[in-house]
């Protein structure tokens, strides 16, 4: 946990190094790409913008999987972003009368 914590460390307020987890996420290598989403899971709430700025891609990211752990890391991403109210994946759309 100690390495995960680092790492988050060094990418959150550097651009450069979210773009390089974000690549990492999306990389075919499941390690890779599992090890980049734990990171991305451990950010800090500073970094909550620009996990918001990429909820659709993790939306797309999340139905398109078919690897049961990188789908646990995309829901515990997502779960802790507002979603809009006319979202499909907001709970105000799912009691709408």
């Amino acid at each position: 946990m100690p390495e995960i914590r680092r790492i988050a460390a060094l990418a959150s307020g550097n651009s450069e190094n979210r773009q390089r987890l974000w690549q990492s996420a999306k990389a075919p290598d499941r390690r890779t790409s599992i090890n980049a989403l734990w990171v991305m899971s451990h950010l800090t709430a500073t970094e909550s913008v620009w996990l918001h700025s990429l909820q659709n891609e993790l939306t797309d990211m999340l139905l398109a999987e078919t690897d049961n752990g990188k789908k646990r890391m995309l829901l515990q991403i997502l779960r802790e972003q507002n979603f809009r109210p006319e979202s499909p994946f907001s709970d105000r759309s799912c009691h709408a009368a």
